[in-house]
């Protein structure tokens, strides 16, 4: 979307309410959801699924559009590689369906971090920190369905909609703050044994 069709959409949304069709709304100025093409089951599935992912329930469902519109589909098979530790990182990863397993090598061997289960994400520090390499690596569990988010995504909302770019940001924070506590009180937990 470029700045010229922002202004027109501005304009024609002011014209819209000077002559009484419309009410002022601050959110039809903030961004422009692509509307669904012709009803695509993919598209209409992907928002139902992100309505019900807790993350992102501050979200309202034109967000969620939105940033549906920017998400890519992705399958593995059963033991294929996701992404290698050390590669360079550069998407997010939503489970909408299967399993994915994380590792990472350490004195030579794989060793297992987490297995995640549907309605889980990984990789998020990708979009927070610019060029850092992939410091685990995620391989699928079965057959799995992934929604992945790349930087060039997060860019794009970011013209698009700073407002939702703010809300994602947010729910990011909290799900690395969840992981961080979670790992505290583990420490915790191994150190009074």
């Amino acid at each position: 979307m470029s700045i010229r069709i922002d202004r027109e959409r501005i304009r024609g949304l002011l014209t819209r309410v000077r002559e009484g069709n419309e009410k002022p709304s601050i959110s039809g100025l903030l961004y422009h959801a692509p509307p669904l093409r012709g009803g695509n089951p993919t598209s209409q599935s992907t928002i139902e699924f992100l309505a019900g992912f807790r993350p992102l329930q501050d979200l309202e469902k034109k967000e969620l559009c939105l940033l549906a519109s920017l998400m890519h589909e992705r399958s593995f098979g059963d033991g294929e590689t996701i992404f290698d530790q050390g590669n360079p990182s550069g998407a997010l990863y939503v489970i909408r369906s299967g399993c994915v397993e994380l590792s990472r090598k350490i004195a030579g061997k794989d060793v297992t971090i987490a297995t995640l289960a549907p309605n889980e994400l990984f990789g998020e520090l990708a979009l927070l920190l610019e060029e850092m390499p992939r410091r685990i690596s995620a391989k699928s569990r079965g057959p799995s369905v992934l929604l992945a988010f790349s930087r060039p995504d997060l860019a794009t909302l970011m013209v698009r909609s700073p407002f939702v770019s703010m809300k994602l940001f947010r729910a990011l924070a909290r799900v690395v703050a969840l992981r961080f506590t979670m790992l505290m009180e583990e420490i915790e937990g191994s150190s009074q044994e």
